[in-house]
């Protein structure tokens, strides 16, 4: 079993994760992931300028939907995919970040870090609250 846990929005290129996670599994071998999405793979400019200070401030990479990951699941050999969308149980943990994030006793040791972090935290819990962004688990099996 390969488990990704946050940590496949980080990663430049889905396609070559794909490949090595297929390239280490045995025949029957679970891939799991957990990650952040895009809802629609199609994205506005507005999503995209969004898109980008969640990448700055988080050090991810380009954004991927769920239809594109279960294509690349598809064309390197992986079946039996399903996935459970969790984005309403993680927003109470975003809503805590950012509440803990203003506290003034927080604010200025998270401002010497830089805007970037709490612009980013703001603008995921944005994406979470508009369906922009999805918190996904999917799991396919390597064929």
């Amino acid at each position: 079993m390969i488990w990704s846990l946050e940590s496949a929005e980080h990663f430049p290129n889905k396609t070559k994760f794909i490949q090595e996670a297929h390239r280490l599994l045995k025949s029957n071998g679970k891939l799991v992931i957990e990650t952040w999405c895009t809802k629609n793979p199609h994205l506005s400019r507005i999503t995209q300028f969004m898109l980008s200070i969640i990448n700055y401030g988080f050090h991810t990479a380009a954004w991927t939907s769920r239809q594109e990951y279960y294509q690349l699941l598809k064309k390197h050999n992986f079946r039996s995919m399903r996935d459970q969308v969790w984005t309403k149980d993680v927003l109470p943990f975003w809503r805590h970040v950012i509440m803990t994030a203003i506290n003034p006793y927080n604010f200025f040791r998270l401002a010497s870090y830089g805007p970037s972090s709490l612009l980013s935290s703001i603008m995921l819990y944005m994406g979470y609250l508009t369906s922009t962004i999805e918190f996904v688990i999917m799991t396919a099996t390597k064929i």
